[in-house]
C-alpha cells in the first residue's frame, strides 16, 4: 500500500518494506506532528542556528498532500522509534518527491523523534533540560550534511538511527558531550595502579593486533600482517602483558608482570564505563569537558545511583595521536593530555564523514577551510591512512583533570619488565 508510489529502486525497496504493513496499520488519521506548532517547537529545540522554517514548511505541505510520502514519513518515524531493525543502510540517500528539500526529510523525521524519547525521559524522572540536551544533537547534523551536498541543509540517513540510543534510554547528554550506558567493552584496555606511588599502566587487551608502531591494525588488513599480536595473562598473583604509553601507542617490544600485592587493578571487565561521544560543535576547551564530566558524574549519582561509575571511555578518530602532534595548542590537544590514551582499530577514513560529510577516495580538492581539516588532509598528504583512538579517565582522578596525571607520572619500572 503506497509503497509502489515512492518509485523506489529494487534494492531500496527491499530495505524501506521492512515492517512497512505494521507501520501503515498503526499510521493515524492525522498525524499531530505534521502541524506547524509542533515541528517548529521541536526544530527550536535542535538550537540550529539555520533558518529553515520555510523548508519545514513544504516538507510538511508534501507530506500531508500524499498518502505515500505520509505513509513514509511515518514509517521511517517507526523504524526509528518501535522497531528493533533500525538499519538505514540500503534506504535511498534522498526521495526525489521531495525535491530540492530530499536532504531535509531524514531531519524531518528527526525532529518527529524529539518527543518520543522525551516522553521516556519525562517517565524515568529525567528534567527538561537533558531533553533539550539531547534535542541539540539534532541540530548539530545540519552542518554533516551541508559539508558533503554543495551546502544543502538536511540530515545524512546513517545518522537518524542514533536516536534510537536515547530512545532506549541509554544515552544521555551532560554538556559538551553524550554518556553512553555500558560496561567496559572489550577493546578497551584493563588499568592498574601501583600502591606505594601511583604509577598507573594500562596494558592491551588479549589479542590486540598492532603494527610495528604500536598502533592497531587496520580492520582491512589480516592477522599475519600484525608486528605483534598481545597476550594478557592473569594467574591469582599477577596480570602480565603489552603495557600502552598514556599518549596513545603500545610499547611493542615490552611485557611487564604486576604483582597483585603492589598493584590493584582499577578497571577490568564488568565495570560500569559510560561511553563519551562528541557532538558537532566547537568550544571544547578543557574546563567544559572537565565540567562535562563533572555534571556526568552528578547525574549517573542522582538518576543511576545503583551504577557505580568507574571509568568515561571513549573510542573516536579525534583521539588519534597523529591530531596531538599536528595540533599541539588546540583544545583537542590539551584535552587528549588529560587523558589516558590507547590504540583502537580503524577504517583508514576515520573522521571524514564528520568533517566533510564524505569519504572520497581523492581528497585533494576537500576544503581546508580550518585547523582540523587541515590536520586530517595533511595526514593523508603524507599517504597515510587515518588512525581512531581510544581514551579513559578514571573518575576517582577527576580532582587531578588539569595536571596531566596519566603523562607526568607514566613510567615503565624497571623491577616489572620481564621482556
Amino acid at each position: 500500500m503506497f509503497l509502489s508510489d515512492l518509485n523506489l529502486t529494487v534494492d531500496c525497496l527491499k530495505a524501506v518494506s521492512l515492517d512497512w504493513e505494521k507501520s501503515i496499520k498503526s499510521m493515524p488519521e492525522e498525524i499531530p506532528f505534521l502541524e506547524k506548532p509542533e515541528y517548529m517547537r521541536c526544530y527550536k529545540m535542535t538550537k540550529a542556528a539555520d533558518d529553515l522554517e520555510a523548508a519545514l514548511d513544504e516538507i510538511a505541505t508534501q507530506i500531508k498532500k500524499s498518502p505515500a510520502l505520509k505513509a513514509l514519513f511515518w514509517h521511517t518515524h517507526c523504524k526509528v522509534a518501535y522497531y528493533e531493525n533500525t538499519s538505514f543502510s540500503n534506504w535511498p540517500k534522498i526521495f526525489p518527491a521531495f525535491g530540492k528539500n530530499s536532504g531535509m526529510f531524514y531531519f524531518f523525521v528527526a525532529l518527529s523523534l524529539i518527543d518520543v524519547y522525551g516522553e521516556v525521559f519525562r517517565g524515568k524522572g529525567i528534567p527538561e533540560e537533558y531533553i533539550q540536551a539531547c534535542a541539540m544533537w539534532t541540530g548539530g547534523t545540519l552542518h554533516i550534511h551541508r559539508s558533503g551536498n554543495d551546502g544543502i541543509p538536511g540530515m545524512d540517513k546513517q545518522q537518524i538511527h542514533w536516536i534510537r540510543h536515547y530512545i532506549d534510554y541509554k544515552l544521555f547528554r551532560c554538556g559538551r558531550f553524550e554518556y553512553m550506558n555500558q560496561h567496559l567493552p572489550s577493546w578497551c584496555p584493563e588499568v592498574f595502579r601501583r600502591k606505594e606511588d601511583g604509577v598507573t599502566i594500562a596494558l592491551c587487551p588479549q589479542g590486540t593486533r598492532l603494527d610495528a608502531e604500536g598502533f592497531c591494525l587496520y580492520r582491512d588488513e589480516e592477522e599475519k600482517d600484525a608486528f605483534l599480536v598481545t597476550k594478557l595473562t592473569k594467574t591469582d598473583s599477577y596480570t602480565e602483558g603489552t603495557p600502552i604509553l598514556s599518549s596513545g601507542t603500545a610499547l611493542i617490544d615490552t611485557v611487564v608482570r604486576l604483582s597483585l600485592t603492589e598493584w590493584t587493578r582499577l578497571l577490568g571487565p564488568g565495570d560500569f564505563t559510560p561511553g563519551v561521544h562528541i557532538p558537532a560543535g566547537g568550544g571544547m576547551s578543557p574546563e567544559r569537558c572537565k565540567e562535562s564530566f563533572e555534571d556526568a558524574l552528578n547525574f549517573y549519582k542522582k538518576y543511576f545511583p545503583e551504577l557505580n561509575v568507574k571509568a568515561f571511555i571513549c573510542e573516536s578518530w579525534i583521539f588519534s595521536p597523529d591530531y596531538e602532534r599536528l595540533m599541539p595548542e588546540s583544545n583537542l590537544a590539551k584535552f587528549m593530555r588529560e587523558l589516558y590514551l590507547f590504540p583502537c582499530s580503524a577504517g583508514g577514513k576515520d573522521g571524514m564523514f564528520f568533517l566533510f560529510g564524505q569519504e572520497p577516495d581523492d581528497h585533494k580538492d576537500l576544503p581546508r577551510d580550518n585547523s582540523v581539516r587541515r590536520a586530517m588532509l595533511s595526514i593523508l598528504d603524507e599517504g597515510k591512512r587515518l588512525h581512531t583512538g581510544g581514551m579513559l579517565f578514571l573518575v576517582d582522578d577527576i580532582d587531578k583533570f588539569g595536571t596531566k596525571y596519566y603523562r607526568s607520572q607514566f613510567q615503565i619500572p624497571k623491577d616489572i619488565i620481564v621482556k
